[in-house]
């Protein structure tokens, strides 16, 4: 959006998202704040809230007729949307569309279906549509471009910080993930208290938080305000939620464990689920998902236990063979991600087609 405004400043964007669609000067219909959920049952007590959203968007959206509408991820409520729209004559491209490493051709025609264009950003479900004959524009990843290196020295005055052996804990920022992780990780990170171990916080409430259950941190843990990539970028290795932060990791250059967990009864119905056959998911750290192959440790649920970690992270610390492959493997991933410039020809291809241009006309002009 801040691309296509300083190109077009007359240009109104209307639509959902949080703080920073907000800032980028998105007029918002909804906050999509509370639309992030883990599990089965945070997502039944969330039913409501979907519902109220959904209705009111769509209102919105038929209401204000867009020259083009720009789905991104959520398929709860966008994939039950792009139909409506669809009917009402609306141009829609999904970005960061469902089922990213999905190999189902049904499911792959079903979502290509919905909207006039699709934008993958990970080779992988770009090679998937394009091997069962649907066309895609992926042009790479975008944090390839918002996630850059940052100089140690640079990192360690943004943090305010003095020349030191750091380590990093990022739990996620969802409450279940902060209840059923960050104890944890920091029994994991006790273990290694000859470090300091950064703790950045994703926002203010999450911060406060924090805070409250951290009243008298111990001295080798240090809770910072933002910053997440710059304590990356200054660690030497860390424990990490599944999730977008483990893709800057390996951008940053940064050796790390995942670990995830779910509620127990979340747990037991995902293990039903597998046993019927109905989900079945080999990996879950999004590295080894862009790689397709287990490059990073994971640990998920009864695995996810200080014992198992402290070997793992022991290995990551350590100058050796094991330190050195998972440095060459987090290069591998940044490769994966695409060249530079993603965002640019993201922008690039959605203004062609706001101005009218179809799918292929926007794609072969770029």
């Amino acid at each position: 959006m801040e691309q296509i405004k300083a190109r077009h400043p007359d240009w109104r964007f209307v639509g959902v998202g949080s703080q920073f669609s907000r800032r980028a000067g998105v007029q918002l219909w909804s906050d999509s704040s509370l639309w992030s959920i883990v599990g089965v049952t945070e997502a039944l007590t969330r039913i409501p809230r979907f519902i109220y959203d959904y209705w009111k968007v769509r209102q919105a959206l038929l209401g204000s007729r867009p020259d083009l509408t720009i789905f991104i991820d959520s398929p709860a409520v966008h994939m039950r949307l792009a139909p409506v729209a669809q009917k009402a004559g609306l141009r829609c491209v999904y970005y960061f569309p469902p089922s990213g490493w999905s190999t189902n051709r049904r499911r792959l025609a079903h979502i290509h279906s919905r909207v006039e264009a699709l934008i993958p950003a990970f080779a992988y479900s770009a090679e998937q549509y394009l091997k069962n004959g649907l066309p895609v524009a992926y042009f790479g990843h975008p944090l390839v471009d918002l996630c850059q290196p940052i100089e140690r020295s640079l990192a360690l005055e943004r943090l305010g910080l003095p020349e030191g052996q750091y380590a990093a804990i990022l739990p996620g920022s969802r409450t279940q993930e902060i209840r059923l992780l960050l104890p944890i990780f920091l029994e994991t990170a006790q273990r290694f208290s000859q470090l300091t171990w950064l703790l950045p916080t994703a926002n203010p409430q999450l911060e406060a938080r924090l805070r409250r259950a951290l009243p008298e941190p111990p001295a080798w843990l240090r809770i910072i305000p933002g910053r997440s990539r710059e304590v990356m970028s200054v660690s030497r290795a860390g424990l990490l939620a599944s999730g977008s932060a483990t893709l800057e990791a390996c951008l940053l250059d940064l050796p790390h464990l995942i670990g995830y967990r779910l509620n127990p009864i979340d747990w037991k119905i995902a293990r039903l689920l597998n046993f019927l056959g109905l989900f079945n998911v080999p990996m879950f750290g999004l590295p080894n998902l862009v790689l397709q192959e287990k490059i990073v440790p994971e640990f998920l649920q009864d695995q996810l236990n200080p014992d198992q970690l402290e070997r793992a992270l022991g290995s990551l610390l350590q100058d050796g063979p094991q330190r050195k492959q998972a440095l060459n493997d987090l290069s591998r991933v940044r490769h994966s991600l695409g060249p530079p410039g993603a965002v640019r020809r993201v922008a690039e291809f959605v203004e062609r087609m706001a101005l009218g241009q179809s799918r292929e006309e926007a794609l072969r002009e770029l």
